[in-house]
């Protein structure tokens, strides 16, 4: 009959670590669920753990040598890292940003919560305090998994406090940063496994290691904070620009209609004269022209909505833009001001923008079309391109000069779509572009 400890030798320290990437992956791991699910994250857990066995099965029966073997256990790190990036895939549908960023915070909390176990061990060790749960023991394994989740879930709770919603990592989430985090954390797993031949030297190792995560996390939270709060910045001066645009609008709106009234009196005054009346039709054609001007103002039903739309619109005529729209935009009055203002405004500068290199006038064109399905609201943008779209991100790449301010616009649409519990997706075929962004009014902020 087998014992406890060989359990613990054999199974649990074989599989430990692939069953904290995978709680880590529950807690942390955000996106569109795949389809089949739950099959998916119990596919995910046997993958993790299966991983994890193997290579640590690897290292007890194949590896010799003290170099070998820490070579062996920092290996643990990078595979166990890409095993869990591939289950985050494999379970949810996200950016390549958002993989990344929660990779190297799986293996950040992760180290976290092993180094201050092993500190605390170590302690007890040197102390030489023995309680019910030292040793190789079921209860020790325990005690374990309690730090390990202890550790988690505080990690989880900075976490939200920090980001206060769903979170989104574009300036942090770089693939050379993620490389070099994850190589300090092999090199000191390295480093312990080769140098940490006693107790002391363990010890100060883990107490080393434990404050370097700790730096390392809050540095994570710090640069993810920045992001929000830089994405913040950009949607308020969005936000404040199409006010402006509004004021303006308004503005010259009121001039026009002064100047045309000064010009209406001559020209009544002129028509009740008997040369006036041989130019009526003349005057009426002209006065029906000033009246069409009039008629850009858009009324859907939402002021926010009605302002950027008009804006927008306004610019469209100018242009040579064919503009036509379906939208009930009282479908949208669950929305705050400034992200009314943020989607709008964003989902028509890049049409806009689109139309500068297209040259034929009937295909100058974009349409705006709402609808609500199954407690959803869909908003769907169509227009022509000329030029083929280059991706970096899974995001067009702008054709503006300033390239360093490359995609704002739809990530804004993104970010806010999520916000909403909905999410934005592209389609470009047949140089026809397509943005689909589906929100569900009932989930702000839920996620």
């Amino acid at each position: 009959m087998m014992d406890s400890a060989w359990w613990i030798r054999t199974i649990d320290h074989r599989v430990s670590t692939g069953i904290i990437f995978f709680v880590i992956l529950m807690f942390w791991a955000k996106g569109e669920n795949r389809s089949f699910l739950p099959l998916r994250k119990a596919l995910s857990f046997f993958g993790l753990c299966a991983t994890n066995w193997i290579l640590r099965y690897q290292i007890d029966t194949v590896l010799h040598g003290s170099f070998q073997i820490a070579c062996g256990y920092s290996m643990i790190i990078l595979v166990m890292c890409l095993a869990f990036a591939g289950c985050y895939f494999f379970c949810y549908r996200a950016s390549v940003q958002e993989y990344i960023y929660c990779t190297v915070i799986a293996v950040t909390v992760y180290r976290l919560a092993w180094n201050l176990f092993k500190s605390i061990t170590a302690v007890q060790g040197m102390l030489r305090i023995h309680l019910p749960w030292s040793g190789y023991s079921l209860a020790n394994s325990i005690y374990s998994y309690c730090i390990y989740f202890a550790v988690i879930l505080l990690c989880y709770a900075a976490f939200r406090i920090v980001t206060r919603d769903y979170y989104q990592t574009k300036i942090l989430a770089k693939p050379s940063i993620a490389v070099f985090l994850i190589f300090c954390q092999m090199l000191l797993e390295f480093l312990y496994r080769y140098y940490g031949d006693n107790v002391t030297t363990a010890f100060m190792f883990y107490l080393t290691a434990l404050l370097y995560c700790l730096i390392n996390y809050a540095l994570l939270l710090v640069e993810l904070h920045a992001d929000q709060l830089q994405q913040e910045n950009n949607n308020m001066q969005a936000f404040i620009h199409n006010k402006q645009q509004y004021y303006q609008i308004s503005r010259d709106g009121i001039i026009s209609l002064q100047t045309k009234c000064h010009d209406l009196k001559h020209q009544i005054a002129c028509i009740r004269s008997a040369e006036g009346k041989k130019q009526l039709e003349k005057y009426m054609n002209r006065l029906e022209d000033s009246i069409d001007e009039y008629n850009t103002v858009i009324e859907t039903g939402n002021e926010y909505v009605d302002v950027v739309l008009t804006e927008k619109n306004i610019i469209c005529t100018n242009w040579g833009i064919k503009f036509t729209y379906i939208i009930d935009g009282s479908l949208f009055n669950f929305m705050s001001e400034m992200d009314a203002y943020a989607l709008f405004g964003n989902i028509m500068d890049n049409a806009i923008e689109s139309m500068a290199n297209v040259a034929d006038p009937q295909r100058r064109y974009i349409t705006l079309k709402a609808a609500e399905r199954n407690d959803m609201v869909l908003l769907v943008v169509e227009n022509y391109y000329e030029n083929e779209l280059k991706y970096q991100d899974g995001i067009p790449v702008t054709n503006k000069p300033e390239k360093h301010h490359h995609g704002f616009g739809l990530r804004s649409i993104m970010n806010i779509a999520q916000s909403y519990g909905g999410r934005a997706t592209i389609h470009a075929e047949n140089h026809v572009f397509r943005l689909t962004v589906t929100m569900c009014p009932s989930k702000k902020n839920a996620s």
